[in-house]
């Protein structure tokens, strides 16, 4: 009989082809299409977005292309001979809904790279992410004896990446149906859109060309993170939906302050280590502001937290930001600064004091998790 379950099992790999990163994670799926077990994760830096907001016309340049071909083939290439994996699929969001040609890279990454890709609507992402935040959740209820005791509909996850951010919460009235209905809150700011930003604001007052120019965002004045801090939250929604109104992280996550957070809607932010949540809770560790904890529990983060963080990284350079990225496949110290104001911002223009967060592989985990991408 375990022979025959044997044969029966899949391996796959689900990518997640972002505006700042390249995710992959692989997942073993047993006879009934359930995750077994999840076996590898990994993502590069690959700055779409970036390069996007420079394009002239919006369209993604020739060297960003193809260097996302390398860096997918060689993911590809890895999980097949490593892991013996036999079926991919890759899902792709902002800049590819954006850019003019957007659709037809990702055309050309499945046909050159036989890997299936769509671009997802925001919507679509929305779904996705909560999906991954729920994956997450419970591989920790599991896995790590923690009991998180909430009504899906109290759950929301944050999931942020280079050019947009979501908020998705499953509707009540949707709970115990067979198709979930989810309630969102998003805005187009991400990493790469708030780094333009700061570009911009940083112009006003220093020279962008020649020999005084600096060498890239850093350092930044408290000034300059106070007017960009402004500009974000006269930006985002001004109507902050019901069922995010006095949220809180997850209460079974002690945070850097030490205590549990108080009950109510349920935050859980999600995403990778070159996530601007792992960014904050690494530059507290640093510090000595937090124990260093795994990074797959849930940690809580306070908004002075992020004041702290903020604090930390004012008027700082490139090399004196080095010690918060100093880890494998770190997209560098160039955005620590928009990370934490984009965070922040959102954090005060919701009257968020809390939120939890927990590392993900992108949104790779609910690629896994979703049938119809496998069918």
């Amino acid at each position: 009989m375990n022979s025959v379950m044997k044969t029966l099992t899949r391996t796959r790999g689900a990518f997640d082809i972002g505006s700042g990163t390249i995710k992959l994670q692989i997942g073993s799926f047993d006879a009934n299409n359930k995750i077994s077990s999840l076996l590898y994760g990994t993502e590069r830096p690959v700055l779409f977005g970036e390069d996007w907001q420079k394009s002239k016309d919006g369209n993604l340049s020739s060297d960003i292309q193809e260097r996302g071909i390398r860096v997918l083939g060689d993911l590809k290439r890895y999980a097949m001979e490593e892991h013996g994996v036999i079926e991919f699929y890759g899902v792709a969001t902002e800049v590819f809904r954006k850019s003019p040609n957007g659709v037809a890279y990702l055309e050309r990454v499945t046909r050159e790279l036989e890997i299936p890709t769509v671009v997802v609507s925001q919507g679509m992402e929305a779904a996705i992410g909560y999906a991954t935040g729920l994956a997450a959740i419970r591989v920790t209820e599991t896995e790590r004896d923690v009991d998180v005791n909430t009504s899906l509909s109290k759950l929301i996850i944050w999931d942020s990446g280079a050019a947009s951010f979501q908020m998705t919460s499953m509707d009540p009235c949707s709970e115990c149906s067979e198709s979930a209905q989810f309630l969102m809150y998003m805005a187009p700011f991400g990493t790469s859109v708030v780094n333009s930003l700061l570009r911009g604001i940083k112009s006003e007052s220093v020279p962008t060309e020649g020999p005084a120019a600096p060498a890239g965002l850093n350092p930044v004045s408290a000034k300059d993170i106070r007017q960009l801090v402004e500009s974000l939250t006269s930006s985002l929604p001004s109507e902050v939906p019901h069922w995010l109104q006095a949220g809180s992280g997850l209460d079974c996550s002690v945070g850097s302050g030490g205590e549990e957070t108080a009950a109510g809607p349920q935050i859980m932010a999600i995403g990778g280590r070159n996530s601007m949540f792992q960014t904050a809770k690494r530059i507290l560790e640093v510090e000595g502001r937090a124990e260093g904890s795994d990074a797959f529990i849930p940690f809580t983060l306070h908004l002075n937290d992020l004041e702290r963080c903020l604090s930390l990284c004012t008027d700082k350079t490139n090399d004196e930001l080095l010690k918060y990225c100093d880890y494998e496949h770190s997209d560098g110290p160039g955005s620590t600064v928009s990370k934490l104001c984009l965070f922040y911002s959102v954090m005060k223009h919701l009257n968020l004091n809390a939120i939890s967060t927990v590392c993900t592989v992108g949104s790779c985990g609910g690629v896994l998790n979703t049938p119809r991408f496998w069918s």
